[in-house]
């Protein structure tokens, strides 16, 4: 059905409504007003486009981690006197010892690692 076209001055209402119902039963794939007439086409984001938007989605990715990396320096100031530290993780308050506080602040800095190669892997 990609390429059909129904001229407007012939319009048929069953066509055009199967000719709808097979786009939206595939990816990228819709019917386009093309001025006397619509035509089915395919519109495939390019490569270029899908990594703009990995690249945004990476983006806001990494301003998260670093967010969450601020707070920990922060928490690292502020034990509780008792080799424990009180820090939100994931929107839950936690309460972590020291050895704890280093795991969690190597794994937030190994996944802040991992964004920014993903984003160079997109260049």
């Amino acid at each position: 059905m990609l390429g059909t076209k129904m001229l407007k001055s012939k319009f048929d209402s069953e066509k055009y409504a199967e000719l709808a119902k097979w786009c939206n039963s595939q990816e990228y794939k819709t019917i386009e007003d093309k001025g006397d007439y619509y035509e089915v086409v395919d519109c495939t984001p390019t490569q270029e486009a899908l990594n703009a938007i990995e690249k945004q989605q990476l983006l806001q990715q990494l301003k998260t981690v670093n967010e969450q990396i601020s707070e920990l320096d922060v928490a690292v100031m502020c034990d509780n006197g008792d080799d424990t530290t009180d820090i939100i993780v994931d929107g839950e308050l936690q309460t972590m010892t020291s050895d704890e506080l280093d795991a969690y602040h190597t794994e937030v800095m190994n996944l802040r690692a991992d964004i920014l190669n993903r984003i160079k892997e997109l260049k």
